[in-house]
Order: structure tokens, then sequence, then C-alpha cells
């Protein structure tokens, strides 16, 4: 019977990876509820709402020097390097997306906060109301939402965010003062669904959410993946936790990042050189699964984002909370000790007379 009890729990946990990645945290929750979100591997998306973009540079934006001759051919250039996904924030959600990275801006000409990302995209009204409507379908489901990259943000206008905020999620925003609190069952016995991480100290402090620190997330900062792969196995192995041991979220950014040259010699015609994000993601995002079985005896695998994220990419890193057998046996032996049920035999050994 223990072996059993083993063999069905393990074929629960399998199940996460073959089924509807809407609800993932759902079904992986009900068999781990004690498990901390820090302690698990959670699929993002990077410049998340960056799907759709205007033609309209945002306020301030860092724009290379290089290309600035081009005037009025700039923003289809810069379009094809600032969009980084492919999905809109439902489409996201749908496939598994449990970690949003938005930059936001306040829009003077429209009097309301956008997503930016070079070029304005959608208005933050549309973001939320799609993040809402998610939870609303979902509710044991848990967004990690991460307000970063605010440097542009005018001084008046952090308080006006929060508060809007603040009135789209109400009830819903957990508390991080406790990390220990931040598990599947205390999250949905206090009907708590979104994790807000404002990178602003002040304004996280004022309302509640969590601050830049609660969020560990290093950036590479590298043009091609053989770079990339040995800067993410330096991050990996520098961590000096366990996920299992942490208090802190960690994102390891499996992305590539164009700088000037990279640009401007995708100007270049005919050449082979890449051409936009979308053919930077082409060289990365193939190698991530081989990565992530890599990395995943390292136990120090908590969030996981990329360009142009997919619900293929998602799998693979869902799969990552699936347990070894050795560790399903540990998990068995704990709970059966726990119930003053004895001992399992080890692997291979003969079976006792209780079974």
């Amino acid at each position: 019977m223990r072996y059993i009890y083993i063999f069905l729990n393990f074929l629960c946990i399998q199940g996460l990876v073959r089924g509807d990645t809407a609800d993932w945290m759902m079904e992986f929750g009900a068999q781990e509820p004690s498990r901390t979100l820090y302690s698990i591997a959670i699929p993002g998306s990077h410049d998340s709402a960056t799907y759709k973009l205007s033609s309209d540079f945002g306020k301030n934006q860092d724009i290379p020097y290089e290309l600035r001759y081009l005037k009025h051919g700039l923003a289809p250039v810069m379009k094809k390097w600032a969009k980084a996904q492919g999905a809109n924030i439902a489409q996201q959600l749908e496939n598994g997306v449990r970690y949003l990275d938005l930059r936001i801006i306040w829009n003077d000409s429209k009097k309301a906060f956008y997503s930016v990302h070079s070029l304005y995209g959608p208005p933050v009204d549309e973001i939320f109301e799609a993040i809402s409507g998610f939870l609303e379908s979902h509710p044991k489901e848990i967004i990690i939402l991460h307000i970063g990259d605010l440097r542009y943000m005018p001084e008046g206008k952090h308080d006006l965010l929060a508060e809007k905020i603040k009135a789209s999620f109400g009830e819903k925003i957990a508390d991080l003062s406790n990390p220990q609190n931040v598990t599947f069952e205390k999250l949905w016995e206090e009907n708590k669904q979104i994790i807000v991480v404002y990178q602003e100290d002040t304004t996280a402090g004022r309302y509640g959410f969590g601050y830049g620190y609660n969020i560990s997330s290093p950036w590479p900062n590298k043009q091609d993946a053989r770079s990339l792969k040995q800067d993410l196995d330096y991050r990996i192995q520098s961590r000096p936790y366990t996920a299992k041991d942490s208090i802190q979220f960690f994102v390891l950014q499996c992305l590539l990042t164009p700088d000037t040259s990279t640009i401007v010699n995708g100007l270049i015609p005919f050449s082979r050189n890449p051409h936009s994000l979308d053919d930077f993601a082409v060289k990365v995002n193939p190698h991530i699964a081989s990565w992530l079985s890599e990395w995943k005896a390292s136990g120090k695998i908590n969030i996981v984002i990329a360009d142009f994220m997919d619900q293929n990419i998602a799998r693979a890193i869902i799969k990552l909370n699936e347990p070894t057998p050795a560790e399903e046996v540990d998990k068995g032996q704990e709970e059966l000790e726990s119930k003053g049920q004895g001992k399992l035999a080890p692997l291979g050994s003969p079976i006792d007379s209780e079974l």
C-alpha cells in the first residue's frame, strides 16, 4: 500500500505537465499546500505588455545616439527590438505564466498610465482588466506582478498608480511582510491571488506592496546564447540558498539583450544578422528546456522568464516541480512516519509482510 500511495501521488503531479496550464497552481498546490512560492518553479514573461506597441516613443526613453539619424524611420526599427512578447496578457496567463514584468509610465497626452518599452504599449487599464478577468475565472491561481523600471515615472504619479493597483485588485493583494505566509494554503485561506512588488520602496511601503528587494532579478546583458548560458550558470551556482530555503523571489532571465551595434547591424539588407527581439529569442528559446533539466539538481530555480514565452516553455518550467522518484519516497516516508506507520523499505528491497 505504501508504494501504491507514492505511485499515485507521482501520477497526480505528472498530470501538471500534461494538463491545463491555466490551472497548474491549483493542481500543484493541492498536492503541496505548504510550499512557498519562493520554492517552486514559475514561468514568467519579460516585458510582458509589449505584445502591442504604438509608433509613439515614451517620455524620456533611452534611444541610441547612432540611430537618431533615422528620424521618422526610427519607430519601425525600434518596434522590432521593443516587442518582446507575441501573446497578450490573457493568453500568457492561460499558457501558464504567473510572473508579469511591467514597465509603466504616465502618458501626458492621454492623461493615463501606459506600459512602455521605448514605445508606448497598451494602457494599464487594459492590462489590469485582463489580469482581473483571469483571476476571477481561476480563483486558485496566483500572479506575481512586478512593477519595475520606474526610472521615468514622474515623482507625483507614484501614488496615483499605487491607488489604481489597489482599486483594481483590492483584497486579492497578498502581504509580503511575513515570507512564511506566501504558501498556497495560506494565500488560498485568505483569498489572496496577486503579489505586487513595486520597485520604488517609499510607495511600496506606503501601500503595503512588496519592496524591490523582495525580488532578485540579475540582468545578464548578453548578445549570444553561449555567453548567456555561462552567465545563468554562474547565477545559479552563486545563489546562496536553495529555493526551498529562500525568502526572496529569484528570477533567471533567459533572454538576450541587443546593444547598439546589434541594432545597427540588423539594418544591413539581406544580412543574416538578427533584425528583432524575435530573432534573438529563436537563438535562445529552443535551448531553455535542456538548460532547465541541467539546472534542476541545484534546487535553486524559482522564476524563469523569456522573450516570446509560449506554452511549451511554460510547461517545461512547470515540469521542474515534478518530484524525482527519490523525492517521492522521501515524502512518502515523512508522511507515513508522521502517522506512526514505520519506515518504508528501500527501493528494490523485498516487500515487507504488511504489504
